[in-house]
């Protein structure tokens, strides 16, 4: 009896003992798709059940960093603190500890005390860290896991004994030196292998995901800021807002993904004594490369999709707000003397233009004399004759690298040779000046050198004359591009201009590629083309989370936000209704800040004329992503000129159709920049017109030319040749202003006619199917009674149908296309037929001449779009050389002379002609300051 009870008593010790040792932390947790266990020094070790990688260890180390007093954190330009940094970057600084000089390396902010813990254990789906007692705060943190989701949360809580200004940030992430690092990334510039020259930190306003990467032997690691706890706004230190950074250099010279919060420097990183402070992120473990973990962060966590629709009016309506807006007068900010666009948001003093083609290709897609003469033309004759795009009247003024000087052209070589094909090979001066210029280096914008033998130039000098020897050797060098810049990493910034700050600059020519691609149909380039935009896609904002809610906007009535400008200009506060609006209408997801330089003051701008190239490349790449990102640029955004961007706060007051009508200074809520108007209708057109190539599958097909613009104003423009659709050719687009009434707001459409139809596609923007009810223009479209069409359902061919007094009844599937060929129309263009015309004898080398004059060179151009016919000249005398001049002038056959008198700078003439005045006789006498007159010779012009 003894014995046995003995027994139990051992065996109950035992059943106790095995009971504990159950409930005991196990130091193993399996949690798909993860293996996770703990390893010295608290460390947590994490392998994936398949084996596909090598075990990571994420160590419990955190920094932390104080200061008593504040460090006063502002901005500086990298190049003006680290040696030889070429690119303006501006980036953060804090003030010294006990010095008035200031630094930008994170780490000399405050000292930065490294905190370990001594034990770790795993509590259900946790690992649970626990940190040495230290009197002057309390640091508690985990790391947790969920079943199927592949990044593991770290959370901590950091408690201060006392109030000061402090930042906590995460130290443990795999270090790797950077010379081996596959790539890395840290917004905004560094990417790629351009590794930071010291600890910079990233702000949240800098970060277009909130992230930071390094790749290493197929793997990427980072961390990323907890998608659910950040709130739904624009990250703006003007607002006040900014709660925390990422960086990628650590104290060693390691490339190690970091994140700090609070933000040092910012109210919120002055923490009170007692009062605990909380912060959770996202550990990044992606099986890939680099651009590919970018997207996954963006989609997988941040839940980017396609989420975009139209509002109130569709895309046309909105081109013709525009295109109306940039036409009046009153408004626009033209200068019809100067020939230019004030530019006094930037530069006062000063009027700037961008390009003649879009003006050009716009009259003519929408058949209207008007915009050729009155802008098209104008904005033509600046950039023949100006030194830059930037014109000054007065030399002393120089912000910005003005110039005063009529020294053209102000074109890039790929400009002239678009305009020699859509002056229908009828103006030989841009022949001239687009291959002689090929030849040289020239400084057009701010003070950026432009090269004249670059492989874009040469394809678009190809593309003017058709000479096969220059594509090969556009090709050649496009090849040693995508050998030395695409193919290889950039290590630095050497390849950058001292200038750059756009995206553009930083990013490989990927729109430049794709347009190659779409010229030779060769794949390396469009797989050139896919390597560079996924490069380019880091700079756009893929977060906050948006939710699905609405939000009040314009509380009180006021638009709450005023821009740099408005308030050094001391503008006041807009009104505006309060409201409550769907929270996705005012996200500046798939919008990009301005430049590395001015990311704070122009956080997401409306000039994204990205969008169209990424549709193209959607369609080419058989990638949605592309699309998803490029209508999240445009689709529902604004229904005239919406100013420069998203500014500070959201708001719609620019989506309103009224919002550029009005004066320069009644304008507070963004920026208004008047020589970008045209680019943005430019950019809408091309938008539209690759939209319906892209959802017919090449079958709505209108080819465009290249406008480099400068910057990132990158655009193809139509109108110069004919395209086809759904097999049929010679159809020319022809979009006049009301050419339809349509009942759908969702539907966008591009129209044509050619072989004595009228041609239509409807484009759906809603992910629902929609109906509709299209009234066509009697006045601009000579239907009948009954006419018969065919039509097209997602590319499909439907039965033939009947249109009825010009009127459509019809459906279309999400996000889809349904498109119309009307037999029988026979329009009447206005612009075209003249524009078009193919009675005209091309000019001669004998249209364009220089002449020395006593007073400097004389230049002067007949332009010749069709029957119409102008005949343009300039002087490059200064206003201190010549005080007025006049242009005596007659036309071949006639025996009166005409005079035209000038009497300010810059000195120019512009002549119409008739269409058979083919020849201008002309000489101009200038007068100077002592009123003295001089002549310079006779010239002809044939």
């Amino acid at each position: 009896m003894k014995k046995l009870k003995c027994l139990f008593l051992i065996n109950l010790v035992f059943s106790t003992l095995w009971t504990k040792a159950q409930e005991r932390p196990s130091n193993r947790l399996d949690i798909t798709p993860y293996r996770v266990e703990i390893g010295k020094s608290a460390a947590v070790i994490i392998s994936w059940k398949d084996n596909s990688h090598k075990k990571q260890h994420f160590y419990p180390r955190f920094i932390v960093m104080k200061r008593s007093e504040n460090p006063k954190s502002g901005t500086v330009n990298a190049h003006r603190i680290v040696k030889g940094f070429r690119g303006v970057v501006t980036i953060p600084t804090w003030q010294l500890p006990g010095s008035e000089e200031r630094t930008a390396d994170f780490f000399k902010a405050a000292k930065p005390v490294i905190v370990k813990a001594v034990a770790a254990e795993i509590e259900a789906d946790r690992v649970k860290w626990t940190f040495p007692y230290n009197p002057e705060y309390k640091l508690e943190a985990s790391m947790s896991f969920k079943e199927g989701t592949n990044e593991p949360a770290i959370e901590y809580t950091f408690t201060p004994a006392e109030s000061a200004w402090y930042t906590i940030g995460y130290a443990g992430m795999p270090e790797t030196a950077a010379k081996d690092a596959d790539a890395i990334w840290q917004p905004h510039v560094w990417q790629e292998k351009r590794f930071p020259q010291l600890s910079f930190l990233s702000p949240e306003n800098m970060c277009s995901l909130p992230a930071t990467m390094v790749e290493k032997d197929g793997l990427t690691v980072g961390v990323v800021a907890e998608p659910g706890d950040i709130p739904y706004e624009l990250p703006s230190a003007g607002q006040g807002n900014l709660k925390f950074g990422v960086l990628v250099r650590n104290q060693s010279g390691k490339a190690q993904p970091m994140i700090f919060a609070p933000l040092f420097g910012t109210k919120a990183s002055k923490l009170e004594g007692g009062k605990p402070f909380s912060f959770k992120f996202r550990v990044l473990m992606f099986k890939g490369n680099q651009p590919n973990s970018f997207r996954y962060v963006a989609q997988k966590m941040f839940g980017f999709k396609d989420y975009r629709e139209n509002v109130y009016n569709n895309l046309n309506q909105t081109i013709e707000n525009t295109i109306d807006f940039a036409m009046n007068d009153v408004y626009s900010g033209w200068n019809a003397d100067l020939r230019g666009f004030d530019y006094s948001t930037d530069v006062a003093q000063t009027v700037k233009v961008v390009s003649g083609l879009h003006p050009l290709s716009v009259a003519l897609i929408t058949d209207n004399e008007s915009i050729y003469r009155n802008r098209g033309l104008p904005i033509i004759e600046f950039l023949m004759s100006r030194e830059k795009y930037l014109f000054a009247l007065n030399k002393d003024v120089t912000r910005q690298n003005a110039s005063s000087k009529m020294a053209g052209p102000s074109m890039e070589v790929a400009e002239l040779a678009a305009l020699q094909s859509f002056y229908q090979q009828g103006s030989p001066v841009f022949r001239y000046y687009a291959d002689s210029l090929s030849r040289v280096s020239r400084s057009l914008n701010l003070n950026t050198t432009s090269r004249g033998d670059t492989w874009p130039n040469l394809l678009a000098l190809y593309r003017m004359n058709g000479d096969k020897a220059v594509l090969e050797k556009a090709k050649k060098r496009a090849d040693e591009y995508i050998k030395t810049r695409v193919d290889k990493k950039a290590e630095d910034f050497s390849g950058v201009e001292q200038a750059a700050q756009f995206w553009t600059d930083f990013a490989p020519w990927w729109i430049e590629l794709l347009d190659l691609y779409e010229e030779t149909k060769e794949p390396k380039y469009l797989e050139a083309s896919i390597k560079g935009a996924k490069l380019y896609m880091q700079y756009i904002w893929f977060y906050p989370l948006i939710p699905n809610k609405d939000i009040t906007i314009n509380k009180g009535g006021i638009v709450e936000n005023l821009s740099h400008e408005a308030e050094r200009d001391g503008m006041a506060k807009m009104a505006a209704p309060e409201q409550l609006v769907p929270a996705w209408r005012v996200s500046q997801i798939g919008l990009t800040p301005e430049a590395s330089n001015t990311y704070g003051s122009n956080p997401a701008i409306f000039l994204t004329h990205y969008a169209a190239h990424l549709l193209r490349l959607a369609y080419y790449s058989k990638d949605e992503f592309f699309r998803s990102v490029g209508r999240s640029a445009v689709v529902g955004r604004y229904s005239n000129y919406p100013g420069y961007d998203i500014d500070g706060i959201f708001n719609t007051v620019y989506a309103r159709a009224d919002y550029p009508l009005r004066a320069y200074n009644q304008i507070s809520y963004n920026q208004v920049y008047y020589n970008h108007v045209w680019p943005q209708i430019a950019l809408l057109f091309d938008y539209l017109v690759s939209d319906a190539f892209v959802l017919s599958k090449g079958n709505v097909s209108f080819p465009g030319q290249f406008s480099p613009g400068y910057a990132y104003l990158k655009s193809k423009v139509y109108g110069d040749k004919p395209g086809s659709f759904y097999g049929d050719q010679k159809v020319y687009l022809w979009m006049p202003k009301q050419v339809l009434t349509i009942d759908n707001e969702q539907l966008n459409y591009v129209t044509g006619y050619g072989n004595g139809k009228f041609y239509v596609a409807f484009l759906n923007q809603s992910d629902q199917a929609v109906s509709a009810k299209v009234h066509l223009n009697p006045d601009l479209i000579p239907f009948k009674h009954e006419n018969n069409a065919r039509v097209w359902e997602e590319n499909a061919a439907s039965p033939t149908v009947k249109v009825h007094d010009g009127t459509l009844r019809f459906s279309v599937a999400a996000k889809g296309i349904t498109a119309f060929a009307i037999d029988d129309i026979h329009v009447a263009t206005q612009f075209q037929q003249k524009a078009y015309s193919k009675t005209v004898q091309e000019l001669s080398e004998l249209s364009y001449n220089k002449t020395e004059s006593p007073f400097g060179m004389i230049s002067a151009a007949i332009y010749s779009l069709g029957t119409i016919n102008t005949a343009h000249t300039w002087l490059n005398a200064s206003g201190e050389q010549v005080s007025s001049a006049t242009m005596h002038y007659r036309v071949a056959g006639s025996e009166k002379w005409l005079k035209a008198v000038d009497s300010s700078y810059p000195f120019e003439f512009t002549i119409p002609l008739h269409q058979n005045e083919r020849e201008l006789e002309f000489w101009v006498e200038a007068a100077n300051s002592k009123g003295e007159v001089m002549k310079a010779k006779r010239t002809i012009l044939k």
